[in-house]
């Protein structure tokens, strides 16, 4: 897609970049992407000012506390979605988004759950396949990543201790492919 044309002299960008703080605030003023924006400031010269994480913590902390969804807070506060969910996560604070709900069912059928937080088997959005996080919790310990977890009546949203087992990724496989002949073989 074709980026908008975007002309503006190097004063008026200093001087949006003072007022609105923000590359992402300046490039929807004017309706165009932030990477053009930002293509702009360094043609120009002009020095982006890093915001260390203690000070986007700060900033985004007590809107998380008022209910504030990660978009709405990445819009207010100038930074990404992805900004605002690492910011949680080092504040131990739960997200406020209501299409996951604190989980989520993968494309191959698996549920993630919300980790606790420093969880070392999260994905970069805090979840945990759930049945890592049941397995991990039976054996009073995080799973390693060698370690498979198998369902035995073979239902991967029954996430029942009782209905798990630990298993390397070999036996693993073994299992579920036996009595299976390999490609084009006959």
């Amino acid at each position: 897609m074709a980026e908008k044309k975007f002309h503006i002299t190097k004063e008026q960008l200093e001087q949006d970049y003072a007022e609105l703080q923000s590359m992402l605030r300046i490039a929807g003023k004017y309706g165009v992407s932030k990477k053009l924006v930002m293509n702009y400031m360094n043609r120009y010269g002009i020095e982006r000012k890093q915001r260390s994480a203690a000070d986007t913590d700060r900033l985004i902390g007590p809107l998380l506390g008022e209910g504030h969804s990660t978009a709405e807070i990445a819009k207010q506060v100038g930074v990404s979605d992805t900004a605002v969910r690492q910011s949680a996560k080092r504040l131990g604070l739960k997200l406020n988004d209501s299409y996951h709900a604190g989980e989520i069912i993968t494309h191959n059928g698996y549920r993630m759950v919300q980790a606790p937080a420093g969880h070392p088997g999260t994905d970069s959005k805090g979840y945990i396949r759930e049945h890592r996080l049941v397995m991990g919790q039976k054996l009073g310990r995080p799973l390693k990543k060698s370690e498979v977890v198998h369902h035995l009546n073979h239902d991967k949203l029954d996430n029942r201790p009782e209905n798990l087992e630990l298993m390397d990724l070999g036996s693993h496989t073994s299992l579920h492919h036996a009595g299976k002949v390999g490609r084009g073989l006959m």
